[in-house]
């Protein structure tokens, strides 16, 4: 298993939060206005869109359902 500097991006941090990013702007969602309706702030939001924070089950859960899909859904889209 390759590791990875705390300064680099693991790519399963990279392919969820382009998955969020890309059924976000499908939606037309905002930033603000998807972190308003998953009950989280903007600047993490931002921060899980560009792989800088690994989200936990519970933030995974409020996204998915945010954007009216399955956790399972949100996974598929980010290939994970």
């Amino acid at each position: 298993m390759p590791t990875y500097s705390p300064n680099r991006q693991h790519p399963d941090l990279i392919a969820f939060g382009d998955a969020v990013r890309r059924l976000r702007t499908e939606r037309g969602l905002t930033q603000e206005a998807l972190a308003f309706a998953a009950e989280l702030d903007k600047g993490y939001l931002g921060r899980v869109e560009r792989g800088d924070s690994v989200a936990a089950l519970l933030v995974i859960t409020r996204i998915a359902r945010a954007l009216e899909v399955t956790v399972e859904q949100l996974m598929g889209v980010a290939k994970l």
